[in-house]
């Protein structure tokens, strides 16, 4: 068994903030719904999570690579990734800027509305990107769109012998490369896909 083995993911980190209410709001409409739930979340971060716990018995160590804001939320943020076992060290809080929130809004089929403010995800940069790519032998996509450095980070980098390392790259932050505003829709993804 490889007792290097390790994955880094290079995401977001995001407080989700939901609610239930009895049906979705329509454009200007105001709807009265349960007490706001706090979760930590945000792709990257529920992705590092996740592979912590099944990499867990085998002792696949996961690394987070991200930033969060100088705030109680990026406090929590950090300490739920450490209660999950994913080493935090490579996420950089960011002063005078507010951690990243998702607001969800669920009505009672399931249904849900989104909201990200992604605060401190918009300053990932080469510093994170760096971190990312250190040991990074292989990569994988996932999540809404990479950050601006996404693609320096994927190219693999040479890895010690018997290590086995995987970079993640997972974010809602704006890319260079995504399409802008004004790209039809016909080319974006569709509707209710993934990347929400």
């Amino acid at each position: 068994m490889d007792h290097d083995a390790r994955l880094t993911v290079l995401g977001s980190l995001n407080m989700d903030i939901s609610v239930t209410v009895p049906a979705l709001p329509g454009p200007g409409a105001t709807v009265l719904g349960g007490a706001a739930a706090f979760a930590p979340g945000g792709k990257g971060a529920n992705q590092a999570v996740a592979a912590a716990r099944l990499g867990a018995a085998s002792g696949i160590g996961v690394r987070m690579v991200g930033c969060v804001g100088d705030d109680d939320f990026g406090r929590a943020l950090r300490a739920a990734l450490v209660a999950e076992h994913v080493d935090d060290t490579c996420v950089r809080t960011v002063p005078s800027t507010p951690s990243g929130i998702a607001m969800i809004t669920v009505d009672k089929d399931g249904e849900n509305m989104i909201t990200v403010a992604p605060g401190a995800n918009r300053e990932v940069g080469p510093e994170e990107v760096a971190a990312a790519g250190g040991g990074a032998a292989a990569t994988a996509g996932g999540g809404t769109a990479a950050t601006g450095g996404g693609a320096a980070a994927a190219r693999p980098v040479r890895a010690g012998a018997g290590a086995a390392h995987v970079l993640v790259i997972s974010a809602e932050v704006p890319c260079p490369r995504s399409p802008p505003p004004s790209t039809p829709r016909s080319t974006r993804a569709p509707a209710g896909s993934s990347g929400r």
